[in-house]
């Protein structure tokens, strides 16, 4: 570790030095945008990288989680295209924590804090990658203006609102072949988005669609473990011996299907001018997604007739290769999803006085429909009765609001800035299980069950900064947050909503502390901060089965406590920077969602003591020695362990589930002309574990949690002839095969053209 930050001091250094310039300072127009008037600066005490929307035109980037593929100790788990899971992981909160990263576009909160794991990702697709102007992305939750949410950090988004006369239109296509095991298919997809927006006035508006269509690989391979054979046992072909996670023989019999998904985003936001001094903008967006999987048998007896399992029994004995296994019937059940959501968001911000700005936010999201239809059996099963399982979302969905104060003079002192504000959230989560006696006419039986219930917190902060030397500044914050559970209700065999589970009350207190030397170009700052993590909905009331799995929840889990440390090292340049942090986040009452031994069975629980350390290097040169070429690298090793589990100590000692120790990313774009680019880039990361047990150690099968170096490609033409571009990219360009439990795509092919009035 030591040779690790020498190593990586000397590059910060030697960087430096080679494009020192004087007293200039490299200053991103992204931070001019942020840094503006009713917005409070979110990089000031915490770590920050940007992402502009010139950049984002060299990636190959069909919707916005694209947009920080090549962001520092940052993950975003997209399966293929389009994938409504795509949860997100940030420093030492791994992809399934998704209750440790926040993500805001223009203020409203993307970010899913109703459930966690996969079914806790941001709605990306409420923001669609042609209406970004920048992203910023802040590391940690050092900045008293977040909740402990922010324990991994925070992803702000700002958008475009034209200021005139606009219609801007683009057009993808993609294509993935795709071999694993049995599969081998060809999927394609594509995008179409059009928009118009305009000024009149003091009236901004701007509406767009956005449709995406796509086929992403089968994400599930159904297996069972290899068993003597007894006498009588049918012959099968068409399975495939294979090992998993665990390396244990496994004898593959079929897939989950192509995933076919379409969405359709519809939008608009209204701006208006109240005065040179207060603006506010108004936001609508209403999303449909429509998901169906359909899995693939491999099965074949000797006639070459489809083996579907024994219906009454749901499985069946069969022998392949001198080995038996059992074949479930209801591993073949499909599945459709419809959801429908509205979210509605206002934003208000501006100057109350010469001393005084306000900036004041508030939302709401409402799941309109969200319905899974599941089958028993699959349709083509000569077993088949229709029977299935109905889930169901029903008053789910949240509110909040937040105002922000601002003075940059405080007291009348210059050297002093203050910001205090207050928030408030509401999240309701109710789900419904039915049987299903006609799963195609989504008929219902009696209910199975319901289960759900509500969080709300109350927070205030305040933070002041003091630049009591020239070269000096210092940060002190401090957020309050008041929190209660309610309503939680968990019942089997009736719709009866009883509030069966305990209420909850708690409120804590976290102080926020920072500190800087900025001498000419350089900037050292240490950040200091106190974070608490309050259990979600799904945490403590979600108890639900499935045909394959069943989830208990936790009324009684205590709230994650978070000490945060992270010291900065940066140099900034006319055309770029270069930045080391060394950061460690300690945690105590993890709440983890773990899987039992069986694979079937899940449920949260506290880890008394999680410790992550990292050192994280990140540059950025645009016009590298005034050449054609833009680079930008980072790399980050972490060691994150298990310290203290009182209920299972076998287990301390052992590495986190899901955060790799190395995670490097490199983006060089080389200007060909001016109107032609060229881009490639490179993502690293070294291997994981799944379980807190760390016995999930085979690479490159299903259900392993892979290194992978993949490698993208993009260029991009500014014809003369038009406003607009041509492009065409290569993700996985070498056609790496990795795992992150699921398959990652293979080598897909991107073609697009925009075009601008």
């Amino acid at each position: 570790m030591r040779r690790t930050v020498l190593l990586l001091l000397y590059l910060v250094c030697s960087q430096s030095m080679n494009t020192y310039a004087g007293d200039d300072v490299y200053v991103n127009e992204t931070i001019e945008v942020e840094g503006s008037e009713g917005r409070l600066k979110t990089d000031y005490s915490s770590p920050s990288v940007f992402v502009t929307e010139e950049q984002v035109q060299q990636y190959n980037a069909i919707t916005i989680d694209d947009v920080l593929q090549y962001q520092p100790t940052l993950v975003v788990r997209r399966r293929y295209i389009g994938d409504p899971n795509a949860t997100l992981g940030m420093r030492g909160s791994n992809m399934f924590q998704t209750t440790r990263s926040m993500v805001f576009a223009d203020g409203l909160p993307l970010h899913y804090f109703l459930q966690s794991r996969f079914s806790g990702a941001p709605r990306w697709s409420l923001v669609a990658t042609d209406e970004l102007e920048t992203a910023e992305v802040v590391y940690g939750p050092f900045n008293a203006e977040y909740s402990g949410n922010a324990m991994g950090g925070v992803v702000n988004i700002k958008t475009k609102l034209p200021q005139e006369e606009t219609i801007h239109a683009e057009a993808g296509y993609f294509y993935q072949p795709f071999n694993y095991l049995s599969t081998d298919e060809n999927l394609q997809g594509n995008r179409q988005f059009g928009s118009y927006g305009n000024k009149i006035g003091n009236l901004s508006f701007y509406t767009f669609v956005n449709r995406l269509e796509n086929k992403g690989q089968p994400q599930t391979y159904r297996g069972e473990t290899r068993t003597s054979i007894p006498s009588g046992q049918p012959i099968v072909s068409g399975a495939v011996n294979a090992l998993d996670q665990r390396s244990r023989e496994i004898i593959y019999f079929a897939d989950s299907g192509v995933e076919d998904i379409q969405t359709n985003l519809f939008k608009m936001k209204l701006g208006y001018d109240f005065s040179d001094d207060i603006k506010g903008i108004f936001t609508i967006a209403y999303e449909d997604r429509e998901r169906e999987t359909t899995p693939n048998n491999y099965l074949r007896d000797a006639a070459g007739n489809v083996i579907w399992g024994d219906g009454s029994n749901r499985s069946v004995d069969a022998s392949f290769n001198g080995q038996a296994f059992n074949v479930r019937s209801d591993r073949f059940g499909v599945s459709e999803s419809n959801r429908e959501t509205l979210l509605l968001g206002g934003h208000l911000e501006g100057k109350f006085n010469k001393q005084w700005r306000f900036d004041t936010t508030v939302s709401y999201f409402d799941i309109l429909e969200d319905e899974t239809i599941s089958s028993e059996l699959s349709p083509l099963d000569p077993n088949n009765t229709n029977r299935g399982r109905i889930t169901e979302y029903d008053d789910t969905g949240w509110v909040t609001y937040d105002l922000k104060l601002v003075n940059e003079a405080f007291l009348g002192n210059k050297q002093l800035n203050f910001s205090t504000g207050y928030h408030y959230e509401n999240y309701s989560l109710n789900i419904q299980q039915h049987n299903s006696n006609n799963f195609r006419s989504a008929s219902r039986d009696s209910a199975r069950s319901v289960t759900g219930g509500e969080t709300t917190t109350h927070a205030i902060f305040s933070q002041i900064g003091w630049k009591f030397k020239p070269s000096w500044d210092a940060a002190f914050g401090l957020r309050y947050e008041d929190w209660t559970a309610e309503d939680g209700y968990s019942n089997t065999g009736t719709l009866d909503r009883t509030s069966d589970q305990p209420d909850r009350d708690d409120s804590a207190l976290s102080p926020k502390f920072s500190m800087a030397y900025s001498p000419r170009n350089w900037t050292f700052r240490y950040s200091l901060a106190k974070a608490y993590r309050f259990a979600i909905v799904e945490e403590l009331y979600k108890n639900v089965s499935s045909f394959n799995s069943t989830t208990i929840a936790d009324s009684s889990l205590s709230p994650e406590e978070g000490l945060h440390h992270n010291f900065l090292i940066k140099y900034t340049t006319p055309n770029g920077f270069s930045s080391l942090n060394i950061f460690r986040d300690d945690i105590d009452d993890v709440i983890f969602n773990a899987e039992s031994v069986a694979d079937s069975v899940t449920t949260f629980l506290n880890i008394d003591r999680v410790v992550t350390n990292g050192i994280e290097f990140a540059m950025e040169r645009r016009r590298i020695q005034n050449s054609a070429f833009d680079v930008s690298f980072n790399v980050t090793w972490m060691d994150a362990k298990i310290k203290a589990f009182r209920s299972n100590t076998a287990l301390e000692g052992n590495d986190m589930p899901r955060l790799p120790e190395w995670r490097a990313n490199l983006f060089t774009t080389y200007h060909v002309t001016d109107a032609w680019d060229l881009s490639l880039g490179a993502r690293y990361q070294s291997d994981s574990f799944g379980r807190l047990d760390n016995t999930d150690t085979e690479e490159g099968v299903f259900g392993a949690q892979d290194k992978f170096l993949m490698f993208n490609f993009k260029t991009v033409y500014r014809p003369a002839s038009f406003d607009g571009t041509v492009a065409f990219g290569i993700d996985n360009l070498t056609d790496d095969e990795a795992f992150v439990h699921h398959p990652y795509p293979q080598r897909t092919f991107f073609l697009e053209a925009t075009v601008t009035y």
